[in-house]
């Protein structure tokens, strides 16, 4: 991921310098956190229901991101399910504590009536007001650097 930042960064697939803004679903959203913790190229980090916490295991999960949090700079987008329940509201909220601490710029939203998934239009999860409302959302921070 970082080779990809630095290709970006010279420009590849048209890319302007410091407008890359990593994003994921699921898994990829715990990508794009963790890319916000340890690169400090990035212009903001999206994450759309990547898991926050979870069992630590020495071989494959040695951290979680909320062991990282503290670590991110750059603004931040997070848009959870109410109804995820591979996400606990707890550690959407530590997350939001963390990211508070640091004092940087950072929106975290518990979509309400949603559940995991809620942007995928080829799954029961799909939820189209809020997918509608957080493409704005990801349209507004992209194009402005700022968050709602």
């Amino acid at each position: 991921c970082r080779a990809a930042i630095g290709f970006m960064e010279a420009g590849g697939l048209g890319a302007r310098p410091g407008s890359i803004f990593p994003w994921g679903f699921c898994m990829g959203g715990r990508f794009a956190h963790y890319l916000a913790a340890v690169d400090g190229r990035i212009a903001g980090a999206i994450n759309f229901y990547g898991r926050v916490d979870f069992a630590r295991d020495p071989s494959l999960k040695p951290f979680t991101p909320l062991d990282l949090a503290g670590l991110i700079a750059a603004p931040y987008l997070g848009m959870f399910g109410e109804r995820d329940q591979l996400i606990p509201h707890a550690g959407v909220e530590a997350l939001r504590e963390a990211l508070a601490a640091r004092g940087h710029p950072h929106r975290i939203e518990i979509c309400r009536g949603a559940d995991h998934a809620f942007f995928n239009d080829e799954r029961p999860s799909f939820h189209p007001p809020t997918a509608t409302r957080a493409w704005d959302e990801v349209l507004r921070f992209v194009t402005t650097g700022r968050l709602a």
